[in-house]
């Protein structure tokens, strides 16, 4: 059986270092083949992580500020 969609090279070498739970994740996905997909970042470094997390939680506290005005 042959698969509508594939990995490129590049989304493959930016899966060196995922946890690989979540590449048959999105292997299998990309089996169903109903849509193309591409990964566009790898693994986090720890420091990567921790800025991350603080802008989700600086947006987050925005978003709750955001809707206490009203």
């Amino acid at each position: 059986m042959e698969l509508k969609y594939k990995f490129s090279k590049t989304s493959i070498s930016r899966m060196k270092g995922v946890d690989p739970r979540l590449i048959i994740l999105i292997t299998s996905y990309l089996a169903l083949g109903k849509k193309d997909i591409g990964v566009s970042y790898g693994a986090r470094t720890e420091e990567e992580q921790i800025l991350v997390k603080k802008k989700i939680l600086k947006k987050d506290f925005y978003i709750i500020n955001l809707n206490w005005n009203f």
